[in-house]
């Protein structure tokens, strides 16, 4: 049984993947919303990022990572959900 929380469907969750692989400490979701949402792992307070774009919280990812471990940009971040530029 796979169980799908929020509206994270096969395909938001195929977007997603490159960028969950880069960020291993970050639990990175799609909201019911359509808000796109990272949080750290073990903050307390929890560090929560939330942004209306793959883009816009691609840029606040490179932000937080640590300048040492900085990744550079995923492709993924410049298309939509629809896989359009």
């Amino acid at each position: 049984m796979v169980v799908i929380y929020g509206s994270e469907t096969p395909a938001v969750r195929k977007r997603l993947a490159p960028i969950r692989r880069r960020y291993p400490h970050w639990r990175i979701w799609r909201g019911v919303g359509g808000l796109f949402y990272a949080r750290k792992y073990l903050t307390s307070p929890p560090r929560i990022l939330r942004r209306p774009t793959l883009r816009e919280l691609g840029t606040e990812l490179r932000k937080e990572a640590p300048p040492a471990t900085a990744p550079e940009p995923c492709p993924e971040w410049f298309t939509n959900l629809t896989g359009k530029a």
